[in-house]
């Protein structure tokens, strides 16, 4: 960097350490070791440095940032001036990470905060000399080359062991289970060699998975989920099963035998892991690997079932851009949560369909993802348009109460003293007291200057003079200890003042109704999440909104959380059926702007799909709204005193029965639309008769004589709907008179619909 002037090492810069494991099965006192190593390479060197704050992740791929919860917190502290830092101290750079974006982190820190990281392997070298810079390149390179090199021979001996006939490495398919046929030794370490063979329970259960399907097409991955949970004879050691789970069965061809190895691969994107297609010369097939469970006939039928109930195919055209990331087409999506087993509620749709007025509908609304496999038993559907109407509507109340000035909101006072109260309950948590800490380092300085007068005295003791010195020294750290503590605080209240600024916090408010009032979900949605916490939708109809009352400043709850540990046991599920959140998938927000504002957005982004956003904040940090799903309704309810008024007018007018079709046509209904509606009418008015519904005029069930003619066409092969017009009924009276009959046999009745995609 041109006319860059290192640092004078020898002054107690500030400093933080970051340390690091990968993952669980490695050594428990790796980073305690990393530890260590700073501490021996910074005596040696002789700097005297101060540590203002130790970060450790244990259990953190390095190839990833946004997994890293004290990584990210170290960065938040350095760059807002809450930890001063100088450089941050780690053993190894793979240990500050793998990921490419890091070397332009590193320059960002730099340029921007004046923050290096160091390496103890390398003596603390300064990475911002033109020696520093080369030196890491190569290093950062020799991390990723690591990865790459150890990658390759890994998937090599995988490859070997399928050559040799043996399971490549991992956990058994459901229906299999690992026999070991031979034990080689390496090192330290015993290498199992197996073959697959059928566990004998499960193999059974996955067999039956796929004839069921073939006997059943129209059901779906999530039917045939519901069905395993519901099953008595299977042990509760196997459930629950899950919709995705059985849909991984269903296009696994191991169950035929054959064995598909490297059909995809991961990778890291944009710190982003995604899901890649391997080249066909990449892929092993490998038939007749283990013993089949299914035909392959029976495979290959239930694919074809799966093919055509497939409608949502997603078709890439030939030079179309991919999307990165997810558009939402509903504004609370991933916001309203199920209050039995915690999944989200989804929003789910009926199909699109023109009204007799002309007009197309769509009913959306959102239910618990769980609830179509029988894992949950929350029932509740909340539609969408109006849960939408009531979210916002609360949040402007909240937000933009109608009796606020301009300018500030009213609760901006509150917020004020709930941060302010916060920072002082952290401080005397760390039992600090700025006054004594001040007297502390004033009394400290005092004995310095006078160890400073005895130190320069030529005929002082050697004995004495070692104990001032080591006192001295001990002063010194002391004070370069209490001043980083004072700069803390400084900090803090200043970052205070910036978190709750009264005219930035009501400029995102504005851009907050600003955003409502557009018609972009997905917009909406970052927004929205900011703010609300939850929508706990619960099986009794009630609905719990929780709003944080700092959603406008989210840049304070990386410090007005509780700890990591305490962060774990609010999120972690009550028992198995519970659903531990997790992160959304990445929002798109490429066509939402551009620019800075893209990145900004994209910032927003990152912190709006973790789950733990709000984990940890007090709870009067929060707005609780609680309301109940409104009783179910219709227009032929609504509208049902209306109809029977136009009814009897017409009937009085004329002196006959009104047309149906006519009043349909009138209100813009449909037939069965206005039936329903004077349903509801005659039921409300006991005294009014309008007859409106052609009178029965056959009785069946207890029929001796028509139950027997039923019996005998259907048996005949006549059809439905052609013996409900010789008996002068409706076809639905047949079907129940045709489902009595098949009970009666002890058969179930033909289904129509279970060979419909057998053409």
């Amino acid at each position: 960097m041109a006319n860059y002037r290192p640092d004078d090492r020898s002054k107690p810069w500030d400093v933080v350490r970051y340390l690091r494991m990968s993952g669980d099965q490695q050594n428990k006192r790796s980073p305690d070791q990393q530890n260590d190593v700073i501490d021996e390479r910074l005596q040696r060197s002789n700097l005297p440095w101060v540590t203002n704050q130790t970060y450790r992740d244990e259990a953190k791929t390095g190839r990833m940032l946004r997994n890293r919860p004290d990584f990210n917190r170290m960065l938040a502290d350095v760059k807002s001036g809450i930890i001063p830092a100088r450089y941050i101290l780690v053993d190894t750079i793979e240990r500050f990470g793998r990921n490419e974006d890091l070397d332009e982190l590193r320059r960002r820190l730099f340029r921007k905060y004046g923050i290096s990281v160091l390496c103890a392997d390398q003596d603390f070298a300064d990475p911002n000399t033109q020696n520093g810079e080369a030196a890491a390149l190569l290093e950062n390179f020799r991390a990723r080359a690591d990865s790459r090199v150890k990658r390759h021979n890994v998937i090599r001996g995988k490859r070997d062991k399928i050559r040799l006939g043996f399971w490549p490495g991992s956990k058994a398919p459901f229906g299999f289970s690992l026999h070991v046929v031979r034990t080689e030794p390496r090192g330290d370490r015993l290498v199992r060699h197996s073959h697959l063979i059928h566990h004998e329970v499960t193999a059974a259960i996955a067999r039956s998975v796929f004839m069921k399907s073939v006997r059943n097409p129209s059901m779906g991955q999530g039917a045939l989920a519901m069905w395993l949970n519901e099953r008595a004879d299977i042990s509760d050691e196997f459930k629950p099963f899950h919709a995705d789970t059985v849909g991984r069965w269903l296009c696994s061809p191991i169950y035929t035998g054959e064995l598909v190895w490297a059909e995809y691969s991961t990778d890291i994107v944009d710190d982003m892991r995604i899901l890649e297609r391997n080249p066909d010369d990449e892929v092993m097939r490998v038939p007749n690997f283990c013993e089949p469970i299914i035909e392959k006939a029976i495979f290959d039928q239930v694919g074809q079932f799966r093919e055509a109930r497939r409608t949502n195919r997603s078709i890439t055209e030939a030079g179309t851009r991919r999307q990165v990331g997810m558009t939402y087409n509903y504004m609370l999506t991933g916001l309203v949560r199920c209050g039995t087993c915690g999944a989200s509620m989804v929003p789910n749709g009926s199909s699109a369909y023109v009204t007799a007025a002309g007009e197309e509908r769509r009913y959306v609304s959102y239910i618990c993802a769980k609830s179509y496999t029988g894992l949950c038993t929350n029932k509740a559907h909340v539609k969408e348009d109006w849960l939408r109407e009531t979210v916002i509507e609360k949040l402007r109340e909240r937000l933009f109460p109608v009796d606020s000035n301009e300018g500030e909101p009213p609760w901006m006072t509150e917020i004020v003293d709930l941060v302010k109260s916060e920072l002082a309950r952290t401080h005397s948590e760390r039992d600090v007291s700025r006054p004594a800490l001040a007297r502390e380092m004033s009394q400290l300085e005092e004995q310095t200057v006078g160890w400073s007068v005895s130190l320069a005295n030529s005929g002082l003791a050697a004995r004495l003079r070692q104990k001032i010195e080591s006192d001295y020294a001990s002063a010194l750290d002391r004070i370069a200890e209490i001043q980083s503590l004072l700069n803390r605080q400084d900090s803090e209240f200043r970052q205070v003042s910036e978190i709750v600024n009264p005219s930035e916090v009501t400029s995102r408010l504005n851009r907050l109704s600003d955003v409502l009032s557009k018609d972009c979900p997905t917009l909406c949605n970052l927004m929205l999440s900011m703010h609300i916490e939850s929508i706990v939708v619960s099986d009794d109809g009630q609905i719990v909104m929780r709003t944080c009352k700092l959603g406008s400043c989210p840049e304070s709850m990386h410090w007005c959380g509780e700890n990591e540990a305490e962060r774990e046991a609010i999120t972690s599920p009550k028992d198995r059926h519970c659903t531990q959140p997790r992160r959304r998938v990445r929002i798109a927000t490429e066509d939402l702007a551009s620019g800075n504002e893209d990145s900004h957005l994209r910032e927003i982004a990152e912190h709006v799909t973790n789950p733990d956003r709000f984990a940890g904040m007090p709870d009067d940090w929060f707005w609780t709204d609680r309301f109940l799903i409104p009783e179910k309704s219709c227009w032929s309810k609504d509208n049902a005193s209306a109809v029977l008024k136009r009814y009897l007018e017409l009937q009085s007018k004329t002196g006959k029965k009104p047309s149906c079709n006519a009043l349909a046509k009138e209100f813009g209904k449909s037939r069965p639309t206005i039936l329903q509606a004077l349903d509801y009418a005659q039921c409300d008015h006991d005294e009014s008769t309008t007859k409106h519904r052609r009178a029965s005029t056959v009785k069946i069930k207890g029929n001796v004589e028509v139950e027997r003619r039923i019996e005998e066409m259907h048996d005949a092969g006549v059809l439905e709907k052609d013996i409900a017009s010789e008996i002068g009924t409706s076809r639905s009276s047949i079907t129940a008179a045709l489902k009595r009959l098949y009970d009666q046999r002890g058969l179930q009745k033909p289904d129509g619909r279970a060979t419909r995609h057998q053409d």
